[in-house]
């Protein structure tokens, strides 16, 4: 588990909270939670429709690493990603709307370079729609480089890594 402190957040009376945010390995015990917040990001168009069941099967594959951030008991986002030719394949990143432009998806990918390295992977990869601007901008925020631009879907994506 990693434990960030996350940016003040103004609440209602004007104060200002901090919040903790866990960034776990996923159990079934969170799957719920993830596939509201994955079912919102379907219906934007930002990632492929996920199921229930898919998530589960992700959840307890050992070819899969799903984690999730969480503020006490409740998901803010997550991540699929799959172990493939000694990398790791970013397949989605969700972060809730309302927790959006805040760092936690930063937070998320800044754990799964580490866990690539520490899994002494060749390199962290992911593919980012060609529309979706603010993840191409955190991954090359990050040092991902371009691998491919591909228009097999409406608009393109681009491949993009980072090497360990």
């Amino acid at each position: 588990m990693t434990n960030f402190t996350v940016t003040p957040v103004p609440t209602p009376s004007g104060t200002q909270s901090v919040e903790v945010l866990q960034i776990v390995k996923s159990t079934e015990n969170e799957i719920a939670q993830m596939h509201a917040l994955g079912k919102k990001a379907s219906d934007e168009g930002v990632i492929d429709p996920v199921t229930n069941d898919e998530l589960k099967k992700m959840v307890s594959d050992k070819g899969h690493y799903v984690i999730c951030a969480k503020e006490g008991d409740k998901v803010i986002g997550f991540a699929t990603n799959q172990y493939a030719w000694g990398k790791i394949h970013i397949l989605d990143i969700v972060v809730d709307e309302n927790k959006r432009r805040s760092g936690i998806g930063r937070k998320i990918v800044e754990h799964l370079i580490a866990h690539s390295k520490e899994k002494k992977l060749i390199e962290t990869y992911c593919e980012v729609k060609a529309k979706n601007t603010a993840s191409l901008k955190l991954f090359k925020s990050l040092k991902f480089k371009e691998r491919l631009f591909c228009e097999l879907i409406p608009g393109g994506f681009y491949g993009l890594y980072l090497e360990n």
